[in-house]
């Protein structure tokens, strides 16, 4: 209908200028070859037809305009208004202000429906999808597109308008099913969208409504959340405990009396889990070699909110800010370094946004690095120095959070290349286009989904099929979970993976 609807219009302008040149022919009809053509073709009265395929020509292109918000054309206008938001700074929305707006979806979440042109780039770039999982990004977005415009459709505006009765269907039936729930927030998606549909942000926005309703949400994400509610992290261990990681290490703990120039913000990943504790141990290790004036919050650390953020629960995630913030503004915390991207993702780029939002008065500016970031500045002075050279066959995994959500993939790269005699390869798959570990928007904490093969699994062939013997990463869940990939797709005497922290102590 679009198609012969543009043509009608086309066909008309030309008959108009045809007839226009019959009427009254110009010196300049030469310069119109169609409607020259058209004009050596004289029928009838040409001032009269001249007239007419006007009034037919205006009529289309009106009704064309109309028409446009409820065609599948309405994406030229939508895509445009689209790259402009996401290129713009990110407005969010606290639990109170979406509670009194009393509306599921944004408009920005609307104009992203519209957007969508459903060229299923995100679909062959979503490693859920790659894997075998039913997750399709463009798949939810023509889904959720639909119901909304069932309920704001041509026919039933003209319904409400008469004030007849217009069915209503419960959002809760067009968020159904367990897909939302396998998105690993890895942003693929979204480098991969030529309008840069924020397909990540419109799943946790699906996540927060089965939340709220509390229906389809996997038990262990409801015991993840429990547990951040009650002990300030997702691994259910006591806050007590927090600091057994550091038994036997020299580290100093923040007080009110004493400062240091940098709070190691640990994490609860490294705090907890047993295998990567190694992680803040090693990094730990590295600081005191080279005396850098550091101290961690110990049994005062809470979580940083991540995966309440990922996983939609935001009154939690609202509550542990603002007791982070507390904390900080207590021992005065300006400079922070974290072995964990999603807490430097949190802290860097999302806790400025949710302290003006949620009003949080202090004198607080974060600055947040990533070890690799501090390291490599020092390895790049000359402060740092490898005194042991490793001549085997490498490849680094580039975590999401730190390469595509944080823009962070020279500095790991810059460590593992000043290691003398090192053999470093890139797998095929790097960078911005680097593939996910499967860990990440809380899938951590989830049981698999059914699928072909794992996520990570798919991501530790493509480190064997370059023969590399160790694979690098920087993030304490790509750790877990390309280990565990290495056990289950028969790799585990092949292939072994290290954080860059272990790396490091080893060989310095």
């Amino acid at each position: 209908f679009i198609l012969i609807l543009l043509m009608a219009i086309g066909l008309t302008g030309f008959l108009i200028e045809g007839f226009r040149i019959l009427a009254k022919p110009q010196v300049w009809a030469n310069w119109e070859p169609v409607g020259a053509f058209i004009a050596l073709w004289p029928a009838g009265n040409p001032t009269l037809f001249h007239s007419l395929f006007w009034w037919i020509h205006i009529c289309l292109s009106l009704f064309f305009i109309a028409y446009l918000p409820f065609s599948k054309l309405f994406h030229i206008i939508t895509g445009i208004v689209n790259v402009v938001l996401e290129m713009s700074p990110p407005d969010i929305l606290t639990l109170e202000e979406r509670e009194k707006s009393a509306k599921d979806f944004s408009l920005k979440h609307f104009i992203a429906f519209d957007a969508c042109t459903r060229c299923n780039r995100c679909e062959n770039k979503c490693p859920s999808n790659q894997s075998g999982e039913a997750l399709s990004p463009r798949e939810i977005n023509q889904k959720m597109r639909d119901y909304f415009r069932n309920q704001f459709s041509f026919i039933s505006i003209i319904k409400k308008l008469l004030k007849k009765t217009v069915p209503e269907i419960p959002i809760k039936k067009a968020i159904q099913g367990e897909e939302p729930w396998m998105c690993t927030t890895c942003r693929a998606c979204i480098e991969e969208c030529p309008l840069i549909i924020n397909n990540p942000d419109i799943i946790r926005q699906i996540r927060m409504l089965k939340i709220e309703e509390g229906t389809q949400v996997p038990v262990m994400i409801g015991e993840t959340l429990e547990s951040i509610f009650k002990h300030g992290n997702p691994f259910q261990g006591q806050k007590s405990k927090r600091t057994e990681w550091a038994q036997g290490l020299e580290v100093k703990s923040l007080s009110d009396k004493e400062t240091s120039e940098f709070l190691y913000f640990v994490g609860c990943a490294p705090s907890y889990d047993e295998r990567l504790q190694a992680i803040a141990q090693n990094t730990v290790k590295i600081f005191n070699k080279f005396k850098m004036d550091f101290s961690v919050l110990g049994n005062k650390e809470s979580c940083c909110g991540d995966m309440a953020k990922r996983l939609g629960e935001d009154g939690l995630l609202e509550e542990l800010i603002m007791k982070n913030y507390e904390t900080f503004e207590r021992f005065k915390v300006n400079r922070i370094i974290t072995a964990c991207p999603h807490g430097l993702k949190m802290l860097r780029d999302e806790y400025p946004l949710y302290k003006k939002r949620l009003g949080i008065e202090n004198n607080i500016k974060l600055d947040v690095q990533h070890y690799t970031q501090l390291l490599a500045t020092h390895i790049k002075e000359g402060t740092i120095k490898f005194r042991k050279a490793f001549n085997r066959r490498v490849t680094y995994h580039d975590p999401c959070y730190l390469g595509r959500h944080c823009d962070i993939y020279n500095p790991p790269r810059d460590i593992i290349k000043a290691i003398p005699e090192i053999e470093f390869f890139e797998m095929e798959r790097n960078r911005s286009n680097s593939f996910c570990c499967g860990g990440g928007g809380g899938r951590f904490m989830m049981e698999e989904f059914e699928a072909r093969e794992k996520i990570s699994e798919l991501r530790v062939k493509e480190a064997a099929k370059i023969d590399a013997q160790i694979l690098i990463t920087a993030c304490p869940f790509c750790l877990s979970m390309l280990e565990d990939a290495l056990k289950t797709a028969g790799y585990e005497d092949k292939i072994e993976v290290k954080d860059i922290s272990e790396l490091m102590v080893e060989l310095i």
